[in-house]
């Protein structure tokens, strides 16, 4: 149970993890500079301290018992009606937090889910998302990061080569002229356990976007993402040793 002052708030995490990675097999299980890249969503949850249950969620049997080998507090076997590749997060996480409220015969306030492949996700970012559910009115408070250069400067490129702008209108604005626009940094999202049962879309008006920076966002979805984060994470490591 998590205590700030007069509040006391029950909350779970959610890990998904499927076992059916398709660009990289077995991604959730794959090492990740000495261990299995889950296990570092484990360990978020664990060193942030606000958790009352730590809960894996996976239709593959290995990487529920790694989880739990990590620290993980429950394993929940993910119905194959969830574990394919078109099957959105919410209900995955809805579905969890069901099983789990049911089995112990507990409530919780909140549930949060956490992403398996975010290793330099940091626990002062997951509680400052903590804060903001409970300061403000909100169905979710997911982690954001914003993009490096004006979405408004974007274009495409087409298969013969040639360009085109999406905003031939900005073509002459300052890049400082333009708003800041962020992305979902796909690292951790807060939300009530009602906002998770009723499905609602975490992308919604009432959604909060806590900013994370960037250089600490990898999204790993292919190999060279995967080195790209590792990279990352070695000259991360680095410059906090130089620190110390």
């Amino acid at each position: 149970m998590w205590e700030d002052g007069a509040v006391s708030i029950r909350s779970i995490a959610v890990i998904p993890a499927r076992g059916g990675s398709k660009r990289i097999p077995r991604k959730n299980l794959r090492y990740f500079r000495g261990k299995p890249i889950l296990a570092y969503a484990v360990e978020l949850a664990r060193s942030a301290g606000c958790f009352d249950e730590i809960v894996i969620t996976s239709d593959d049997a290995e990487i529920r018992q790694v989880a739990l080998d990590c620290g993980a507090t429950f394993a929940v076997l993910r119905a194959e009606t969830l574990a394919d590749d078109l099957t959105p997060l919410v209900p995955v996480v809805a579905d969890a937090v069901r099983e789990v409220s049911r089995q112990l015969d507990s409530r919780f306030q909140l549930a949060c889910c956490l992403y398996a492949t975010a290793p330099m996700a940091s626990a002062s970012d997951l509680l400052e998302g903590l804060r903001v559910m409970t300061t403000q009115r909100c169905d979710y408070a997911l982690s954001v990061a914003a993009f490096p250069a004006p979405i408004e400067r974007s274009f495409l490129r087409q298969d013969s080569g040639f360009i085109e702008m999406r905003s031939p209108d900005e073509y002459t604005t300052r890049s400082q002229d333009l708003p800041v626009t962020y992305f979902d940094a796909g690292q951790w999202c807060w939300g009530t356990t009602e906002s998770w049962l009723d499905e609602k879309p975490m992308l919604g008006a009432d959604s909060q976007g806590v900013v994370v920076p960037s250089w600490r966002v990898c999204d790993i979805d292919t190999l060279e993402d995967w080195r790209r984060a590792e990279l990352l994470a070695e000259l991360v490591a680095s410059s906090e040793q130089i620190g110390t």
